[in-house]
């Protein structure tokens, strides 16, 4: 029999439920409140559940990191405050060896589990529990412990600022030009990137992740593979597939603005008839002075300052191309931008 865990979200009492089906379909599709009495449920996926958690429902490990989040320096980070409504999110325990490379943990949530890391089933679950808690100003309490009889909870606050990149799904293309227009209406100075702009290289600090050697025959695979995309891009025509335009902040850093074709739709637009025979994707980026520091969690004042800017930025430019495009506008989560509505 699989090994279960148990995750909790501490979210405002002020977030409807409502809020937390749309939540979950957006990302996982299918999401419903199960009918029948008892605490109110969710199911996320055919292996997760999320349950409200009803007085005495939680044991002592469980309210104990509850109790954490009202001490320092939890509570300090708290915005939405005090009284929060705590859910159990119940899936199975799927572990692997953390890797030799340094793991993208904005949140600072995955240095938690110490050797080793959430995967597959319980790392979609994970994920969507700290993107929930960053959109609804809320905490993620996870169980880290390595083996079912070893439970281990830690809670962490995940940063409402992190999904701060949009993108924006439309059935319109707006050719090179008129998008750098439109960005240009919002950022002056804004100009298309023409692919001449060089790549200096990896920072002298990046880490370096050792390969295998390929056997000849992998070799002469890989040689045919390329050749034969080298073959099929030369007998193509040469329309333009996309394009990128950069805008640069005051602050330092840029946003970025790249425009192409979705090949596959966002789970929480796949119901909409206007996309389903073609769709233009608009992601609307920061590309900041320290991208390590940024992805890392270590924000200084001053990144802090560049990141505020550039949010509100990313912000203006997708309220832009979405009155000129139209479409829809859905964050780095998959979240519909705004108030939670269902598209």
């Amino acid at each position: 029999m699989a090994k279960r865990v148990e995750h909790l979200l501490a979210i405002p009492t002020a977030v409807r439920r409502e809020e937390l089906v749309l939540l979950a379909d957006a990302r996982f599709g299918g999401a419903h409140v199960q009918p029948g009495p008892g605490p109110w449920a969710l199911s996320l996926s055919r292996y997760a559940t999320l349950t409200e958690a009803e007085p005495g429902a939680l044991d002592l490990a469980q309210a104990t990191a509850v109790g954490l989040l009202m001490d320092e320096p939890f509570a300090a980070r708290l915005s939405s405050g005090f009284p929060l409504r705590v859910l159990i999110a119940a899936t199975l325990r799927e572990r692997a060896e953390r890797p030799d490379f340094p793991l993208a943990d904005r949140h600072g949530v995955l240095h938690l589990f110490g050797e080793t890391v959430p995967d597959r089933q319980e790392r979609r679950t994970l994920d969507w529990l700290i993107a929930a808690a960053a959109r609804l100003h809320g905490a993620v309490i996870v169980d880290s412990g390595s083996r079912e009889a070893e439970r281990s909870y830690a809670a962490a606050i995940p940063d409402p600022r992190a999904a701060m990149n949009l993108t924006v799904y439309s059935p319109t293309w707006l050719t090179p030009r008129a998008g750098e227009h439109v960005c240009g209406q919002v950022v002056p100075g804004s100009a298309l990137l023409d692919g001449e702009r060089a790549w200096p290289g990896p920072s002298p600090d990046a880490v370096i992740v050792p390969g295998r050697q390929l056997s000849v025959d992998e070799r002469v695979d890989l040689h045919a593979i390329v050749d034969a995309h080298d073959i099929a891009a030369l007998q193509g025509d040469d329309s333009l597939a996309g394009y990128a335009v950069a805008s640069g902040l005051a602050t330092g850093g840029l946003i970025v603005v790249e425009a192409g074709p979705v090949e596959v739709l966002p789970v929480a637009l796949r119901s909409r008839a206007d996309l389903i025979h073609g769709c233009v994707q608009y992601r609307i980026a920061w590309e900041p002075d320290d991208p390590g520091l940024v992805h890392g969690g270590h924000l200084t004042a001053e990144l802090a300052v560049e990141q505020e800017v550039a949010a509100r930025t990313i912000a203006a430019l997708a309220e832009a191309i979405s009155e000129v495009a139209g479409g829809y506008v859905l964050d780095d989560d998959g979240f519909p931008r705004g108030r939670v509505v269902k598209l």
